[in-house]
């Protein structure tokens, strides 16, 4: 599990980007995000928040976005991305032949 703590902006988000690529990296088949505790959140937060999805996506992980904050619910709606935080599990995979 990834707990973001504070601002998911565009200073934090490659940090948060970094820290899913890395647990992808090692293994990790089921990624949970907490983001309960995040304070604000820009449209870079949810870029990075799509990002890790294709990244999974990539390492056929199971990602969950678990206890979003009232605001990182409202920048994705804003953006009209409101699935990335849904709170559901989403199974990553590939619909491409052989990717």
């Amino acid at each position: 599990m990834i707990e973001v703590v504070g601002e998911l902006d565009v200073v934090t988000s490659s940090s948060l980007l970094d820290a899913a690529r890395s647990e992808l990296e090692a293994g990790c088949r089921a990624l949970v995000l907490d983001l309960a505790e995040v304070s604000f959140c820009c449209a870079r937060g949810v870029g990075a928040l799509t990002e890790i999805r294709r990244l999974a996506t990539a390492h056929g992980a199971v990602v969950r976005v678990a206890r979003a904050s009232d605001r990182v619910r409202r920048t994705a709606e804003l953006v009209g991305a409101p699935d990335v935080v849904a709170g559901r599990t989403t199974r990553c995979w590939s619909a491409t032949p052989g990717g």
